[in-house]
């Protein structure tokens, strides 16, 4: 890994948009609240998606029902942002998602036992992620189009745009 900036060139702005609006899409779907989502370059970050914390007393290491569900939760909006940014382009970004990739891992340590079963795990939250993000394509298209033109967007905004495309 470099510690190099990311490319922010229009190609690499269009599947940085699409990466982080899978994030926020996939989030607002499943009811993982975020503050804002961005595509403006900090750090080693091309952009990001900036999801609330849990509480306070969350403990990931309880097996209550609650806690498995906020940690499969977690796995597949981590997995959604490199899927919505391989639907959009055609390309697998794997310096781009490398950080969601090992949150993802990382998070199924507190409800898997072993490395196949880990596996598994990861395998069906990345299905899961990749349904929702195509049943909510046209959600996707019109926060990465907004996030394009506006480069960082709050949550109120994010949500109206997500629900505009949703037929009633």
């Amino acid at each position: 890994m470099t510690d190099e900036r990311p490319d922010t060139s229009p190609q690499w702005s269009e599947h940085t948009a699409y990466h982080e609006a899978g994030h926020a899409v996939t989030g607002y779907i499943l009811g993982r609240n975020f503050f804002s989502v961005s595509i403006t370059s900090e750090g080693r970050s091309a952009g990001r998606c900036y999801f609330a914390p849990r509480p306070e007393e969350f403990n990931p290491w309880n097996r209550d029902s609650t806690t498995r569900r906020w940690l499969e939760i977690d796995v597949i909006t981590d997995l959604a942002g490199g899927i919505a940014e391989r639907i959009a382009t055609g390309v697998d970004n794997l310096q781009g998602m490398a950080a969601d990739v090992y949150s993802a891992i990382d998070t199924t340590t507190f409800v898997t036992n072993n490395e196949t079963q880990r596996l598994a795990y990861l395998a069906c939250a990345e299905e899961r992620a990749e349904s929702i993000l195509r049943q909510h394509w046209a959600a996707v298209q019109a926060l990465a189009d907004a996030l394009l033109r506006l480069g960082e967007i709050e949550y109120p905004q994010a949500r109206a745009i997500i629900e505009s495309t949703h037929s009633g």
